[in-house]
């Protein structure tokens, strides 16, 4: 996995007496935005996307607060033309918040933008959109290469 500064939506920070931190990203009922809008320069096909598991970028989130007092979230990317009129290109979904504690990763494709659906965007940044009233919620949220490392439980034995 290659994680680019620049690329970051969400930064965490560390500390040796708390550990890891990702920025608040919870609200009462509303959406909230991330903490930085990646700007490609000039408006581009960042990728030819992809169909299958194979995908070059994928959009990734790591919680590091658990999600409390609501029901779910919806996390979003979306691009823009001009940083004013957003759209959405993917989403996961409500994801209820049973399943957003601490450590969970969530990933999305870079979707495919087709150029019959309009200009390519310049701006990206994702959305929050909080279901109920949510009261914690941190994330780490970054666009990088697809993580192609295959982890194995300990004592796996391979014969050759």
């Amino acid at each position: 996995m290659i994680i680019d500064q620049m690329l970051v939506f969400d930064q965490g920070t560390y500390s040796t007496t708390t550990g890891m931190s990702g920025a608040n990203q919870f609200a009462s009922g509303a959406t909230t935005t991330s903490t930085n809008t990646i700007n490609l320069v000039n408006a581009r096909d960042i990728g030819a996307g992809s169909v299958n598991d194979s995908a070059d970028l994928t959009v990734e989130w790591l919680i590091t607060t658990a999600y409390t007092g609501g029901t779910s979230v919806n996390f979003q990317i979306l691009g823009s033309t001009n940083n004013a009129a957003w759209t959405v290109y993917a989403e996961t979904g409500a994801i209820p918040i049973a399943n957003l504690t601490v450590g969970a990763r969530l990933k999305l494709k870079m979707p495919i933008v087709n150029p019959d659906g309009g200009p390519a965007p310049q701006y990206l940044q994702l959305n929050y959109v909080n279901g109920g009233a949510n009261t914690a919620g941190a994330v780490i949220a970054w666009l990088g290469s697809v993580d192609n490392a295959r982890y194995y439980p300990p004592g796996i034995v391979v014969n050759n």
